[in-house]
């Protein structure tokens, strides 16, 4: 699980990295990000009903990606809003 500190909790931070964000995609995951003013970076996960219609495994999928980018927190830039989608 992230820290505290490291999560994206906000619904307002969410859609303003959604609408100003740089945009990348990879095969099944979207990554947004934006810069911030804090000395952390912030990584917020979204897992659509498209992935599964059950919310046991869109959970399941959030606590996959959180715990990698966990364990790679150290290689991420510090200032940076992101938002993972898969």
């Amino acid at each position: 699980m992230l820290p505290f500190k490291n999560r994206l909790t906000r619904r307002k931070d969410h859609e303003k990295v959604q609408r100003f964000g740089t945009f990348v995609s990879l095969d099944n995951i979207a990554i947004k990000w934006l810069k911030n003013d804090l000395a952390e970076s912030r990584i917020g996960i979204v897992v659509g009903l498209k992935y599964s219609k059950k919310a046991v495994e869109r959970n399941q999928a959030k606590r996959v990606l959180g715990e990698s980018i966990r364990s790679e927190m150290k290689n991420i830039e510090k200032g940076l809003d992101i938002v993972i989608m898969a």
